[in-house]
């Protein structure tokens, strides 16, 4: 359950009446996921800056995944198409947007059914922590 959180200094009635619902559907494409699975938040009107400057507009993303991002290369792609994708719908410079990419063991996540380590794709993370108590 990917959970992206937008950051930036530019106010809300600026922000495209859309952007919410498109932005939404492009992480689900970039990450495909379902939207259900993909939580977004925008936070505009934040005293945030990069750099000294606190007037210039600017971006900041935080992307949590589980178990991703683990690849330099397509991390970089990555940041590529997010930082595209938000300056072309925000209308700012590109140099203006900052993402990081935070990967969390799926043993940490929860959803209403359960820790994600305990589906299949992700309970490889349980066998893994047995293993390092066993090593102690």
């Amino acid at each position: 359950m990917p959970c992206i959180e937008i950051y930036t200094n530019i106010p809300e009635e600026k922000i495209p009446e859309t952007f919410h619902l498109n932005v939404t559907n492009f992480f689900c494409a970039l990450l495909e996921k379902e939207p259900r699975g993909v939580v977004l938040s925008l936070y505009p009107n934040q005293k945030i800056s990069l750099g000294k400057n606190l007037k210039e507009e600017c971006v900041i993303v935080l992307a949590h995944n589980a178990e991703a991002f683990l690849d330099a290369k397509d991390n970089k792609e990555f940041i590529r198409k997010v930082t595209d994708e938000l300056a072309g719908r925000l209308r700012i410079k590109k140099e203006r947007i900052s993402v990081m990419l935070l990967s969390l063991t799926s043993h940490t996540v929860c959803t209403p059914i359960g820790l994600l380590a305990e589906r299949g794709p992700f309970k490889w993370r349980f066998k893994y922590l047995e293993d390092l108590q066993l090593q102690n």
